[in-house]
């Protein structure tokens, strides 16, 4: 179901999936037949999608499979590129840097053949990681940019937008708040390159998340939504309506994504993938009510 906004866009919620166990906090695809029709059924309309490479997938059941419940694939994240092989963007090794850069061409040219209204890369986990020394940083930083500059010049002729995800400072020690993202992306000035924000890594690193996100205004891409400790949004205390709210004066038009911890080994694999659907499918209605 869409929901419509105070600004007059509709909004379609979607959901972080993978096949992969390495990753905990999104849902993991048991039955390609089963969940995705259960997840098109809950109100659903986008997929992310978390692989380690193009090659993991059957891509014709997969592509059947959405099809078949309107779903469409809205996002390919690459947290796993660095997770299994730990290769990133910023690899002082060149072979290992060009091995990352490989992995994600070859994801924009996957998700660069679909109709979808949106077609993003998530670029994570997959940035890096800086040393303590301020040498080493300089050079990892330039080599980020450089890989930053070959991909997205390749996304720009396949007309697929990278998404550069912000971070909680436990999780990493680079992009750690849209401050920072901002002036990283500034140096590009491309609208194939915008910010990812995450509820859950904004509710460590933001002092006011509101603030932040209305100074990023349209240069936020992509939203990942989640409660604290990684759970369905409304099962903790994020002020989700100020978020989404600051989201529609921003005119963000964009799909509001769920990356939280699933059940994934619970009977009721769904409950709480139809509980944070729901809850912020309320609020954006309730703009509706009250406009």
């Amino acid at each position: 179901m869409d929901a419509k906004t105070v600004n007059g866009h509709f909004l379609k919620i979607g959901t972080c999936v993978t096949f992969n166990p390495a990753f905990t906090h999104m849902f993991r695809i048991q039955d390609m037949h089963d969940d995705f029709k259960e997840i098109s059924e809950i109100g659903y309309k986008g997929l992310e999608l978390s692989l380690r490479d193009v090659d993991d997938i059957n891509w014709q059941t997969f592509d059947a499979e959405i099809e078949k419940n309107g779903l469409e694939l809205i996002t390919l994240a690459t947290g796993l590129v660095r997770k299994m092989d730990y290769i990133s963007l910023m690899d002082e090794n060149v072979e290992n840097r060009n091995k990352a850069i490989l992995r994600i061409k070859r994801m924009i040219e996957q998700i660069s053949s679909y109709a979808s209204s949106n077609k993003n890369i998530l670029i994570g986990y997959v940035k890096g990681e800086l040393s303590d020394s301020t040498e080493d940083n300089k050079k990892r930083i330039s080599f980020f940019n450089e890989s930053l500059w070959n991909l997205l010049n390749f996304a720009q002729r396949k007309k697929v937008r990278l998404v550069l995800e912000v971070i909680n400072h436990k999780d990493t020690n680079f992009i750690n708040t849209i401050e920072s993202g901002l002036k990283l992306i500034s140096n590009f000035k491309s609208d194939y390159l915008k910010l990812a924000i995450d509820t859950f890594h904004m509710n460590i690193d933001e002092n006011n998340s509101y603030r932040a996100i209305k100074v990023a205004g349209t240069e936020i891409g992509y939203v990942h939504l989640a409660d604290e400790d990684r759970k369905y949004p409304g099962s903790g205390n994020i002020d989700f309506e100020s978020i989404l709210k600051v989201l529609t004066e921003n005119n963000y038009s964009g799909y509001l994504t769920m990356e939280f911890s699933a059940d994934n080994n619970m009977k009721d694999r769904f409950q709480s993938l139809d509980k944070g659907y729901n809850y912020i499918k309320n609020i954006l209605q309730s703009f509706n009510k009250n406009n």
